[in-house]
């Protein structure tokens, strides 16, 4: 009688922790994420140059991990459609040493960024037919600064209607500040679109379209209705005084 009942307590016991097993398995994929945490390295990854996490020095760039200054020294690079530049570094800054053209490629930024320096940098697409569905991306919740900078970019229009074309295209809750710059953004969907935490304008102005409305991150055409496909932003100081900068 006692090995019975010692026996159906084995059973009892064994069912209790199997529920509990299976009941860990079920819950733990439903956690929130932030109820795992893991801790993501910051990298950039560039189309020339691989995968950086560490400081390097070459021809073409200089990364400082201690400042996070990603130094671009120029030049002309096709990506043929691809990304260019992908950084999950938080407070990254671009300097630009001297103009950089790139051609059917773009940027890809899950980081507060700024962009700057004395060169030019030109995102293009190479032809007519180059699907390029938008030239710069800001990951939701971050900050794209253009500052004492002259950039030029623009999203393919093929078929963009099926990709999109959007030139600076932000995230939820992103915002864009062009402090003291020149900005040129043109895509057939739209130049400058959703960053839902604010496009501010520092030392500068837009000066094409005559009439642009800014809405909820975005700046549209005259009527308030469609994203304006084009627009100009200039700086209130001088273009070489800003270069030498």
């Amino acid at each position: 009688m006692r090995t019975r009942s010692v026996r159906i307590y084995s059973k009892k016991v064994l069912c209790v922790l199997t529920a509990i097993v299976m009941l860990a398995v079920i819950l733990v994929p439903s956690l929130p994420a932030n109820a795992i945490t893991t801790k993501t390295k910051e990298c950039i990854e560039l189309y020339y140059g691989g995968t950086i996490s560490r400081s390097v020095n070459t021809s073409q760039l200089q990364y400082n991990l201690a400042t996070k200054t990603l130094t671009l020294k120029g030049g002309n690079y096709h990506c043929f459609e691809s990304c260019f530049l992908s950084s999950n570094v938080k407070g990254l800054r671009i300097y630009l040493e001297k103009d950089v053209t790139i051609y059917d490629g773009y940027l890809s930024l899950s980081g507060d960024t700024t962009i700057t320096g004395p060169g030019k940098l030109t995102i293009v697409p190479s032809s007519e037919y180059t699907v390029l569905p938008m030239a710069i991306g800001v990951d939701p919740g971050c900050k794209l600064t253009i500052e004492y900078a002259n950039v030029d970019v623009s999203a393919s229009s093929y078929l963009s209607e099926i990709f999109g074309s959007r030139a600076i295209l932000g995230g939820i809750d992103s915002q864009l500040i062009v402090r003291d710059s020149n900005l040129h953004a043109k895509g057939e969907q739209g130049a400058i679109s959703n960053f839902r935490r604010g496009i501010l304008l520092s030392f500068c102005n837009v000066t094409y379209p005559s009439v642009v409305k800014k809405m909820n991150g975005s700046y549209y055409e005259s009527n308030g209705k469609k994203l304006a496909k084009e627009i100009t932003i200039k700086s209130l100081t001088k273009i070489n005084e800003v270069r030498k900068r």
